[in-house]
């Protein structure tokens, strides 16, 4: 992420950075980098929003997960996401749980398809602590850093933490894979998230799970295929299973 941001403020010099953690990433550790000496030159850190589907507060895996708990406890803004889905109860558990676990100034809000006034963006964070303790988790640093990649196409890296673990692959352009075939493999997956970029015969597409299934888009370009998984229990048969998707 440093690596990025540097990049990022050297050569593009954005008026504005929205920074989304990974599925295992620490809030946190984000917002203790973001305010450390030189950031603090650099960037005005902004307002910290946490989007939740109310509907997984019927699941202790959700409330009693250390993460999950403190995307709410260092939010300024608390977005109830796909009210239209909510069961009776749903909202007040919500409105419950934001008062026991955020801060005493949150503010709670509700929307359906992420959809918010950008106003809310505006006005700095108040959840920058500077001694707020925070865990380490194990990162897929061959995933993020920009390494060649060896001579037989691809490369796969690990991570575990949280009581999740991670796997994930980066494939050189050479290698095109089947969109039909990808589509009908990410389909069938129970994991907790999946992001991925793959060039395909008929293009570049985009792929999103969470919970509520599975998504494609079609990109413009991409420079090589590149995709995450994170469940509770990766699986070894999932490596060659990409690997018949290809073309």
């Amino acid at each position: 992420m440093q690596m990025a941001l540097n990049l990022l403020i050297a050569h593009a010099k954005p008026q504005r950075l929205l920074i989304e953690p990974t599925g295992l990433g620490h809030p946190t550790e984000i917002l203790q980098s973001l305010s450390s000496g030189y950031y603090r030159e650099s960037l005005s850190v902004q307002k910290v929003i946490t989007f939740v589907d109310a509907r997984h507060l019927k699941e202790s895996r959700y409330t009693e997960h250390k993460v999950f708990n403190q995307q709410i406890a260092i939010a300024d803004i608390v977005v109830g996401n796909k009210r239209d889905l909510y069961k009776t109860g749903d909202l007040s558990k919500l409105k419950a749980f934001v008062k026991e676990q955020g801060q005493p100034t949150v503010e709670l809000v509700f929307t359906e398809r992420g959809e918010i006034d950008l106003n809310l963006l505006k006005g700095p964070a108040k959840s920058i602590d500077k001694n707020c303790t925070h865990s380490h988790l194990l990162k897929s640093e061959q995933l993020l850093a920009n390494t060649e990649l060896p001579e037989c196409g691809y490369l796969k890296a690990v991570n575990q933490g949280e009581g999740f673990e991670s796997v994930g692959w980066r494939f050189t352009a050479e290698r095109v894979f089947n969109r039909t075939k990808l589509f009908q493999l990410f389909s069938g997956l129970n994991v907790e998230r999946l992001k991925a970029v793959f060039l395909t015969e008929e293009g570049v597409f985009g792929y999103n799970m969470v919970g509520d299934g599975l998504t494609e888009i079609q990109l413009d370009d991409c420079l090589e295929s590149r995709i995450e998984i994170i469940a509770i229990k990766t699986s070894d048969s999932w490596e060659q299973l990409l690997f018949d998707c290809q073309t």
